[in-house]
């Protein structure tokens, strides 16, 4: 009786979560791969036919589309190069700013921290504006270079991949830094002392026992920055050029110019699938290494 109790309390209290995920997630995701599987937006997967007869009908030419015609291939590999060059280099970046801020006086340490996470505070999109005044023609970059007189015309920085990866390295790069320390500030500092002591020198210590250590929280950061660099909109369509389509630059091509529902929604699937996927097979690897300490 006690157990059921227990069963009915934990179903009582996990409700409001289910219903939120079925309402707002799980619906809407079968809403949209119903569309990315029809013929139409507007036609029905299960027709029902004559004498009873219920017909149910799949395309996948939508699919097929997207993984063979020259222009979906070239937008799967532009968004692949973008969130894969921004993830290394956030990843880099990220490593030495929280082993800095892990190394740094504790009196300073909140202070560093506060100022990775304070862009977090402002809006994204002021953000990414920023960025377009800094790297304009008539912008901050420019006139700091032709005063040094190292350029005598003003550079172009803005609409090419170059200002992409900067501007999703800078929004991004927070949420590398701050799973890399939460995993630093776990370390036993008597460890590094130790191997110090044992004459090991500095990237020895770094390599065979802080990075081994620090690696679950690399990973978790980079998922967290290369899964949403993957659809960014917002920085390519702001500060890249016509050339450089993405993922969610695609879906706003072909739902609002081409008024395409079901390439839209097929794009939507594969974008949420390249999300997911990665995060359930950390998450299973995550939980098999646990088991086994």
């Amino acid at each position: 009786m006690n157990i059921w109790k227990e069963r009915i309390g934990k179903i009582t209290l996990g409700m409001p979560i289910y219903t939120w995920l079925v309402l707002f997630i799980l619906a809407p995701f079968l809403m949209v791969l119903k569309i990315s599987l029809s013929a139409d937006y507007a036609q029905p997967i299960l027709q029902k036919l004559e004498q009873g007869v219920v017909q149910f009908t799949l395309y996948f030419q939508n699919y097929y589309q997207l993984f063979t015609d020259p222009f979906y291939k070239n937008v799967m590999w532009s968004s692949f190069q973008i969130a894969g060059t921004t993830t290394a280099i956030t990843a880099l970046m990220g490593i030495s700013m929280a082993f800095a801020i892990f190394k740094t006086n504790a009196r300073w340490r909140l202070v560093l921290l506060l100022g990775v996470v304070l862009p977090l505070c402002t809006s994204f999109l002021m953000r990414v504006y920023a960025w377009m005044e800094l790297l304009s023609s008539n912008g901050l970059v420019n006139k700091i270079l032709i005063w040094l007189n190292i350029v005598q015309a003003p550079i172009p920085f803005l609409g090419n991949l170059y200002a992409v990866i900067i501007g999703t390295v800078y929004c991004y790069l927070p949420f590398m830094v701050l799973p890399i320390y939460a995993q630093l500030s776990k370390v036993d500092r008597s460890l590094l002392e130790a191997s110090s002591d044992l004459g090991a020198k500095p990237y020895q210590t770094f390599w065979h026992i802080t990075f081994p250590l620090i690696f679950p929280g690399v990973i978790t950061g980079c998922i967290l920055v290369f899964i949403p660099v993957m659809g960014e909109f917002v920085i390519p369509e702001l500060l890249g050029s016509a050339e450089i389509v993405t993922l969610g630059r695609a879906i706003q091509w072909e739902f609002f110019n081409q008024h395409n529902w079901v390439m839209t929604s097929s794009i939507a699937v594969v974008t949420l699938v390249l999300f997911v996927v990665p995060t359930i097979i950390f998450q299973a690897l995550q939980n098999t290494a646990q088991k086994q300490e």
